[in-house]
């Protein structure tokens, strides 16, 4: 059942009239009896509506319902739109309805995730870091998406152990495809402990996550990611990836193409 908080109240009618969406105030037929029944149709309808058709000029009432209301589902349906429409006032509502991730309901979790994905900057990286640290295994491939749009929007970052953290269990629980992403992830985000993560990656029996860690190592500099190189293009059995090496080893001096070739 739709209920709305009344500190917060919001007029549904005048919600469904500033919509604008004439055909929706008609009869429909098949449609709930009951005044009260009918305009939660209405209103439902009427949600349908903006997101079948990416009204923003919806976003500012939507964020009034969504911080009126007291319903699982229509959080679910605001939730679903904001991952599509959302604007800033979407994501700070988010944070106040929401202040923990351990304060969402699981089938919430998805949703939410969405709207950090498509509204997040740098502080949504350490909130979904915190996600994947407190629902160990849920909505893996939902975070590395998250994280991967976040970053390409914002570039570089400098991420907390706490990211390093979900980054080595989601390496660790991952399938290649997802020990790729977190691969690729390690190299765009700065910490001193990430090269941790790479050097799981370098060490893999899958080739294709070896092939992601050793550009992902290339962006490192120092002793450590230098040795590590050495000592995998050493072992390397895998003839396909010697090109991979290369440039990052004609970078650092070391103009050998062959693992035998180097003492």
């Amino acid at each position: 059942m739709i209920s709305f908080d009344a500190k917060h109240s919001v007029n549904k009618l005048m919600f469904i009239k500033a919509m604008q969406y004439p055909n929706q105030a008609r009869p429909i037929e098949g449609a709930p009896e009951g005044a009260w029944e009918n305009e939660k149709f209405v209103l439902s309808s009427t949600l349908k509506e903006i997101e079948d058709s990416n009204d923003k000029n919806a976003v500012g009432l939507l964020n009034s319902l969504f911080l009126s209301s007291t319903s699982h589902v229509l959080d679910k349906v605001c939730l679903n739109i904001f991952s599509k429409l959302g604007d800033e006032q979407s994501l700070e509502l988010l944070h106040k309805k929401y202040p923990a991730p351990e304060s969402i309901s699981i089938t919430l979790l998805p949703y939410y995730i969405r709207v950090l994905q498509y509204l997040g900057g740098e502080k949504e990286i350490e909130l979904l870091a915190r996600i994947a640290n407190t629902f160990w295994g849920l909505y893996r491939s939902e975070i590395l998406a998250a994280m991967e749009e976040i970053n390409q929007c914002v570039g570089r970052l400098v991420v907390s152990a706490d990211v390093v953290r979900a980054l080595q269990y989601l390496y660790d629980a991952g399938d290649e495809s997802e020990k790729k992403k977190v691969l690729n992830l390690a190299s765009c985000f700065t910490h001193q402990l990430l090269l941790s993560v790479i050097l799981c990656g370098i060490e893999s029996d899958i080739a294709n996550v070896r092939k992601s860690a050793i550009a992902a190592l290339g962006t490192y500099g120092g002793g450590t990611a230098y040795n590590a190189m050495r000592r995998a293009f050493q072992n390397e059995s895998d003839e396909s990836l010697f090109e991979d090496y290369e440039t990052w080893m004609f970078q650092n001096g070391m103009t050998d193409h062959t693992p035998e070739s180097i003492p």
